[in-house]
């Protein structure tokens, strides 16, 4: 979970994956770290892009309100990351992953997206980021599974693990610095 860097993620239907003995139902993500830059970058752009479309999709979605006022549903307060439990991240980031879904599903983004990612998995120069029974999955075991599990490990671990979500908060965006050679917020 959120507390050691891993989620599980359940596949429609039982796939082999080299080195495991019996077909595997279920894979573990890892948060990626050395070695992952370039593959990294690739989908923040692919989720940044996602996000900008979000507002607009959400306008032609506009019929579908929440009640007959047409007011949409409040939100729970947000939490820093420390304060989430594992099962709330987990629900959060699934949302999410069907927003990113939706907005780079009305072009040829979530496509490349799942592409770099299934480049991520295979990649042997950093620590494994998809495993099945302890066993690193290759690509050959990462093209065998079903398309729509490829979009969705893809869009949920760049949600789950906040791919492109590393917004700062800056509190004080309001005040000039002191200092003359700190940044000044706009």
């Amino acid at each position: 979970m959120i507390s050691d860097g891993t989620f599980e993620f359940s596949l429609r239907r039982p796939v082999e994956i080299a080195g495991c003995n019996a077909p595997v139902e279920t894979l573990v993500f890892h948060e990626c770290g050395e070695g992952y830059d370039s593959y990294y970058m690739k989908l923040r752009k692919f989720v940044l892009s996602g996000m900008m479309k979000a507002p607009e999709l959400m306008n032609k979605l506009g019929q579908f309100r929440d009640d007959a006022d047409g007011n949409l549903a409040a939100g729970d307060e947000v939490k820093q990351l420390h304060q989430v439990e594992d099962e709330d991240h987990l629900k959060e980031s699934q949302g999410f992953a069907e927003v990113l879904k939706l907005t780079l599903g009305t072009s040829d983004d979530l496509e490349e997206l799942t592409k770099v990612f299934g480049h991520m998995v295979s990649n042997n120069g950093g620590a494994a980021i998809c495993t099945a029974d302890s066993v690193r999955v290759k690509g050959a075991g990462w093209d065998r599974l079903h398309i729509e599990d490829k979009v969705d490990g893809a869009v949920q671990y760049c949600s789950f693990f906040g791919i492109g979500l590393d917004v700062v908060k800056n509190n004080d965006s309001e005040t000039a610095s002191g200092s003359p050679t700190e940044v000044k917020a706009l």
